[in-house]
């Protein structure tokens, strides 16, 4: 079997989940005969065969706005027609095309002549309100995700299969593209190896000092969008500081805006710390040094903060809905994210129980474990097969 991977450039997230499948199907393919991998490079118009090792092979989007993906969607549908012949002449069987999500499959490819898997990421902008995702002028990203919405409907039926990265977003998916359950199939994503928990404490001393963190601290990542609920956790923090007069600080790691940093001016907390950009290299470190991880999303498709946040020993406080009640029922603090004084209270708590933390942390570790890239890549290598034999 012959099977293309579509590449072009990603966000962050979807291109740490492309690159990981990538090496760890390498791998398959070194030790198989009877499997063999392209890569499909939807920017440059190339098939690659000869696979280079190293895990970074997607680009990342330099400008993730509305205008790098317009220029992305029209470069990638033109590719994806003129790659049709070459696809055919490598004698590929199955073409996987994974960043996708609101962005919809590229046209060209509803009639491609091989089978069809994609990975839909997950569709926010169908499970929670306008709200979080438009401005009231934003009228050029309301008319691109509805074009990307009826795209999908005129491909739908073309594809062999589905992936998706939690059964939550399995339900959201059906729902609102009308897709039949049986043709979307659930793989969790890995979690990678350098998460775990620290125990040289002078490289976790120096990572804290390199960005100016020092202990204790409650620890946040993401990049800012709304549904993220940053403004949420900030006011939480607020009243966690001024009613219960927890010691810890907030660390808010990851790229965000001016006005957030305004809002933890006018809400007069003192204890807040934005780092900006943390390289790949540190996560691990402050994940592990922190005494707990906060994230109560509104919405997310996977989560895979908390699972990073589990396997590096972090006990972690997430929302009670969507894929994050899925990933962390039991295992981590669940809370209502719409509710600032109920986050508050697990944050107090989580600060000052020592047992629970311990308990937490356990149950964590051990999950975490259930998540691994190399078993991610066989459960694709199966659905591959799988659509092939239909």
């Amino acid at each position: 079997m012959r099977v293309g991977i579509a590449i072009n450039p990603m966000s962050v997230s979807i291109a740490n989940y492309t690159n990981n499948l990538i090496s760890e199907l390498v791998k398959i393919a070194k030790a198989n005969d009877d499997f063999e991998i392209f890569l499909i490079d939807l920017f440059t118009g190339k098939i690659i065969e000869d696979i280079p090792p190293e895990n970074n092979l997607v680009q990342i989007m330099k400008h993730a706005n509305m205008l790098s993906f317009l220029k992305l969607f029209v470069r990638q549908t033109i590719y994806s027609g003129k790659l049709q012949s070459k696809i055919l002449e490598k004698k590929i069987d199955v073409v996987h095309i994974p960043f996708l999500g609101r962005p919809a499959p590229p046209i060209p490819f509803a009639f491609s002549k091989v089978k069809i898997v994609v990975t839909n990421h997950g569709m926010a902008n169908l499970a929670l309100p306008k709200a979080y995702f438009y401005r009231r002028n934003d009228l050029t990203r309301k008319i691109f995700d509805r074009t990307q919405v009826l795209q999908w409907h005129l491909v739908r039926d073309r594809l062999d299969a589905i992936i998706t990265v939690s059964h939550s977003e399995k339900y959201n998916i059906a729902k609102n593209l009308w897709i039949p359950l049986d043709k979307i199939r659930v793989i969790y994503h890995g979690v990678s190896d350098e998460f775990r928990p620290i125990g040289n404490k002078r490289a976790l001393k120096e990572t804290l000092i390199k960005y100016g963190v020092t202990q204790p601290y409650i620890f946040h990542l993401s990049a800012y969008q709304p549904k993220k609920n940053l403004v949420g956790i900030l006011k939480a923090f607020a009243v966690a500081k001024k009613k219960y007069g927890i010691p810890d600080k907030l660390i808010i790691g990851g790229k965000q805006p001016a006005n957030i940093k305004g809002i933890t001016k006018s809400l007069n907390i003192q204890d807040v710390l934005f780092t900006g950009f943390i390289a790949n290299k540190d996560l691990p470190k402050l994940y592990s040094g922190a005494k707990f991880f906060i994230f109560p999303s509104f919405h997310e498709s996977f989560g895979l903060p908390i699972l990073e946040a589990m396997a590096s020993g972090t006990p972690v406080i997430t929302s009670n809905v969507f894929s994050l009640k899925e990933l962390g029922d039991s295992i981590a603090l669940l809370v209502n994210p719409h509710d600032v004084n109920e986050i508050a209270e697990a944050m107090y708590i989580l600060s000052t129980d020592d047992l629970l933390r311990r308990k937490l942390r356990n149950k964590g570790l051990k999950r975490s474990q259930n998540f691994r890239w190399g078993v991610t890549a066989k459960k694709h290598l199966k659905v591959y097969w799988e659509v092939l034999a239909s």
